[in-house]
């Protein structure tokens, strides 16, 4: 969150920073942590047309998406974070966008979900 932070990004920015081609390294929930593992493979790319292409071993799910701010946190009003907006509910695409050079963090644990990072192929 602190490098996310200290880029001060817009939402044009933060879209911006979503395209391109990502590959999932781990997930930390309340309930445990996962690493990603050589017999299951996750990917995800999104375009600046507002596409994605989500690849789970072998099965590809597409559709749109986009980010609104959340307008809320835990301290009140943010305008400085942005949250996923999918077509079809994918559990590693959901939360915060907190983009920081080559990872991406899509973080899910102020709603009780999960953490997941990916990183930039």
């Amino acid at each position: 969150m602190e490098c996310y932070k200290a880029q001060h990004l817009d939402s044009t920015a933060v879209a911006n920073s979503l395209v391109g081609s990502w590959v999932w390294r781990e997930s930390s929930c309340m309930t445990g942590y996962q690493r990603a593992q050589m017999n299951h493979t996750i990917s995800v790319t999104f375009t600046s047309s507002g596409t994605y292409t989500f690849i789970e071993n072998s099965t590809v799910t597409q559709g749109n998406w986009k980010i609104q701010m959340i307008g809320m946190n835990y301290f009140g009003v943010d305008s400085t974070l942005f949250e996923t907006v999918i077509d079809k509910p994918i559990y590693y695409l959901s939360g915060l966008v907190l983009p920081c050079g080559n990872q991406l963090m899509l973080d899910d644990s102020y709603g009780d979900g999960c953490s997941n990072l990916f990183q930039k192929q």
